[in-house]
């Protein structure tokens, strides 16, 4: 990390984390199980697009290591950054186990046409988060 050729090579995969000797090795862990999800996620949807639980199991498995790392080592250089990306992991999960209520083990239409409008104010609440900050910081 310290070779300057590196840096300007590698570096915005790892920019936003604290670097400190003792810590930047697990520290990586960030930006390749970023890479290592959406690997994951592709090949779920290629070779397990008949099998559900399959998918929302390796995606819920995936969300809960991103959530716990995030928990235990806040690689992030800001508290409220690493904050923001738990939600953002919490919101994930939410959003995941309310997907259950629409396979077809739900049979009641009811619950999932009410299903629909939570998982939608999940998102919103997420996404209005977000843009609140985002407003926040931009003219404040």
């Amino acid at each position: 990390m310290d070779d300057e050729e590196f840096e300007s090579r590698f570096g915005s995969a790892y920019e936003g984390l604290k670097m400190t000797d003792e810590e930047r090795y697990i520290m990586l862990f960030d930006p390749i199980f970023f890479c290592i999800r959406r690997l994951i996620f592709s090949l779920t949807a290629v070779f397990w697009g008949d099998y559900i639980v399959f998918q929302m199991l390796a995606l819920g498995a995936c969300t809960s290591v991103q959530l716990a790392y995030l928990w235990k080592y806040e690689p992030l250089e800001t508290k409220f950054m690493n904050r923001m990306e738990m939600m953002n992991e919490v919101t994930a999960l939410a959003m995941l186990y309310t997907m259950l209520l629409f396979t077809p083990w739900m049979e009641n239409l009811d619950t999932r046409y009410w299903t629909g409008y939570f998982f939608v104010g999940i998102m919103i609440t997420n996404i209005s988060i977000h843009f609140a900050f985002l407003l926040k910081n931009t003219f404040v």
